[in-house]
């Protein structure tokens, strides 16, 4: 059984793929990392884990990462104005650098 790690899947293109991912195969097991600021809970299946956390939280990740094996991680974090508003690039910066040096 395939156990998935998708960081960043509440918002509007992470939970239609782990809808995808969870009608892909039944035998998917989807565990949802995010700490909610921009997705919602109506949007997620209720067969996915969910862990409320920040990908911006090095103990948050290491937390995540060290609880349970997962054979796959997702990463879909992002402002979805980062390109719209200059205000977000250190927003942009701290979820796709700092998120990325704490996976």
């Amino acid at each position: 059984m395939p156990n998935i790690l998708y960081m960043g899947g509440a918002g509007f293109i992470g939970s239609k793929t782990v809808k995808l991912l969870l009608k892909q195969s039944r035998k998917n097991k989807i565990t949802l990392f995010d700490n909610f600021s921009i997705g919602a809970l109506d949007g997620i299946p209720k067969t996915a884990h969910i862990i409320i956390g920040d990908i911006k939280s090095h103990r948050a990740v290491f937390g995540v990462l060290a609880s349970k094996k997962y054979d796959t991680v997702v990463v879909g974090c992002g402002p979805v104005d980062m390109f719209e508003r200059l205000s977000t690039s250190y927003e942009a910066y701290e979820k796709n650098v700092v998120g990325i040096l704490n996976l």
